[in-house]
């Protein structure tokens, strides 16, 4: 029996390191979109003659929406990361 255990290979994969990794993402391309819309609200002006300041005001509000969730989902993500394994283990394929 101990022989056969011997010989079973086996793999730990990381599945709490793969959250907080997501969350990272998550987190930093919400700070660059909400960083992005701020400015296109607030210092930056259409970039185009043809768009009006109520859709660039529109799209702005988006960005900013969007990036908002971005940072929602990147901080649920953190949270939720300590209640994951921290790793599984299961037999390896060849």
């Amino acid at each position: 029996m101990d022989k056969e255990n011997k010989e079973k290979k086996i793999e730990k994969i990381k599945i709490r390191g793969l959250v907080c990794q997501s969350g990272w993402i998550f987190l930093i391309w919400g700070i660059i979109v909400v960083i992005k819309g701020l400015l296109d609200a607030f210092i930056l002006n259409p970039e185009s003659e043809f768009v009006s300041l109520d859709e660039w005001l529109k799209y702005a509000g988006f960005e900013l929406t969007y990036g908002l969730a971005c940072l929602g989902v990147g901080i649920l993500l953190f949270k939720f990361s300590p209640r994951v394994k921290e790793y599984i283990i299961r037999d390896k394929e060849e």
